[in-house]
């Protein structure tokens, strides 16, 4: 098995396009067997699209399976699933048995079938096997989505990932305690299996890397691209020339809007950032994205970019929340945080991970807005750092141009304790460890109290302690309090039934540690999948 660790770059998805080909120059030169198909998937269809794309690319034979509603138009040519010519009157669809087999000789006569991992548990797929299976976006996946194309007979396996990115979104409170926000790739890589590195970015400005290659991945992130290659664009008034990032400082007023929160003078400041960047006539609509946490934010943004287009019309600014945004790029992104108080509550935007995504998907501008008092305060281990930062290099533009202070990146590599990958996703192992033995002891509780061990041990004295030493198995137990008076009721009286009936017993959640960095006070409002 090899396992790949990407770096912020777009090397990621090239990278795995070079792998492919090379399989599928193997599949061919194997002697005295037909060829077998390489099943390349992603947990997001917007990954298997660029799968799809790029083996297109390269001359490889590749078909796609999903909803076509999900695909990219002009990806549809690849997609075997579109609709048939015929319906039933119902508006139900039929595949005839001969359009099912000429689907199913066109997968086996491809070099790479492309699905998402769940799409590769369809029963057209059953009849086939695949030696070699690719995972794309790998840490983005629970570990059960990535299990599922293992299942058709995976031989040799690649995960493809960024552990430095956004983890799986797993909703449940008790899944997560389960260990289903870790994702195979970080486990892996957790238990010692060592990951390769691909140090090299191509996608930014060096100034825009700076700061998260030193953070987030020890300085070892490297520049493939040159500064005179990525030119700052015109119209902003960078605080400092040939130096593509900077920080406005607005101190405006977070609001509510249901679980989500935006900010009217952060939406207004972003608003004149865009239109400066278009009115430097070195970009356009398409090269810019406005990025932010919350999606109430981004839907405000929204509204205020497309007033500003005017009669222009479509194609509009691109708004996205910073989930919705991660493997994208742009020659331009302005980032709103959003957060503004007295108190230094910043939620999830305090995130590493988010803050991280948000920092890497501009090539030439990178153009940040907050509240820095909240920021600074809420935030110690990124938000501060960064905010150092970019004081030392003089692009905060309260003063505009001029240093203030030192950076030392030998110091901000510090930051995290100089941690490997692997350390670093032995934290996220431990942490869910604590939630399983937190899990466990709440149903240890539900069982004594369901089995009314505390009370007759208690209330017994020396006779419990006889009685304690002739312990009843659980199963045993149970069956005698079921034939016991106030308990389960076999009668046929409905109302007998209410009135005596006890439910049974459920697993509850306990107050778990937020690993997307919200608030612990528990009535922080979160927005982290409101997308």
């Amino acid at each position: 098995m090899s396992f790949f660790v990407a770096s912020t770059s777009n090397a990621e998805t090239a990278v795995a396009i070079r792998i492919l080909q090379h399989w599928g120059r193997l599949a061919k030169s194997t002697p005295g067997e037909a060829p077998s198909p390489i099943l390349a998937t992603s947990d997001s269809n917007i990954a298997v699209d660029n799968l799809v794309e790029g083996c297109a690319a390269v001359g490889l034979s590749v078909v796609r399976l999903g909803r076509p509603e999900a695909i990219r138009p002009e990806l549809l040519r690849y997609c075997i699933d579109r609709p048939p010519s015929s319906y039933s009157s119902g508006g139900n669809t039929y595949i005839s048995s001969s359009a099912y087999k000429e689907r199913l000789k066109t997968l086996k006569n491809a070099q790479v079938i492309c699905c998402t991992c769940i799409g590769s548990g369809g029963d057209i797929l059953d009849s086939m096997t695949f030696d070699r299976v690719l995972v794309d976006e790998a840490t983005q996946a629970t570990e059960p989505a990535v299990l599922v194309p293992f299942m058709r007979g995976c031989r040799q396996l690649v995960l493809v990932g960024d552990h430095c990115q956004l983890p799986p979104t797993v909703l449940s409170t008790r899944a997560e305690e389960e260990g289903h926000g870790v994702p195979l790739f970080s486990r892996m890589v957790a238990c010692g299996v060592p990951p390769y590195m691909l140090d090299t970015q191509y996608r930014m400005h060096p100034c825009i890397a700076m700061f998260p290659s030193d953070l987030f991945y020890g300085g070892k992130l490297r520049n493939g691209v040159s500064a005179p290659e990525r030119r700052p664009l015109a119209g902003f008034p960078w605080p400092r020339e040939e130096f593509p990032v900077a920080f406005i400082p607005v101190h405006g007023v977070e609001m509510d809007d249901g679980v989500s929160k935006y900010n009217d003078l952060e939406a207004e400041a972003a608003c004149r950032a865009v239109q400066a960047l278009l009115e430097g006539g070195q970009c356009t609509v398409s090269d810019i994205a406005v990025c932010t946490p919350y999606a109430a934010q981004a839907r405000l943004i929204r509204r205020m970019t497309r007033q500003l287009m005017g009669a222009t019309g479509p194609p509009y600014i691109e708004v996205s929340s910073v989930d919705g945004f991660q493997g994208r790029e742009k020659e331009a992104v302005v980032f709103s945080a959003v957060r503004s108080n007295d108190y230094g509550a910043i939620g999830f935007t305090s995130d590493w991970r988010r803050v991280n995504v948000s920092f890497t998907r501009a090539r030439r501008a990178l153009i940040v807005i907050g509240n820095d008092v909240t920021l600074r305060r809420g935030d110690p281990d990124t938000w501060s750092p960064w905010l150092a930062w970019a004081d030392a290099h003089g692009i905060n533009m309260d003063k505009p141009g001029i240093p203030r202070g030192r950076y030392d990146p030998e110091q901000l590599r510090r930051v995290r304790g100089g941690t490997t990958a692997a350390e670093m996703l032995r934290d996220v192992l431990e942490r869910q460890q604590a939630q399983l033995k937190n899990a466990e002891q709440q149903v240890h509780q539900k069982v004594d109290k369901i089995t009314g061990y505390d009370n007759f041990n208690s209330g017994m004295g020396e006779a419990g302690a006889v009685a304690g030493a002739k312990a009843l198995s659980l199963e045993e137990d149970l069956a005698q309090l079921e034939n016991a008076d106030g308990n389960w009721d076999d009668s046929d009286d409905e109302e007998g039934d209410m009135k005596h009936s006890t439910s049974q017993p459920t697993l509850t959640s306990g107050a778990s540690s937020n690993d997307l960095g919200g608030d612990t006070s528990g009535d922080e409002p979160q927005d982290a999948w409101d997308l």
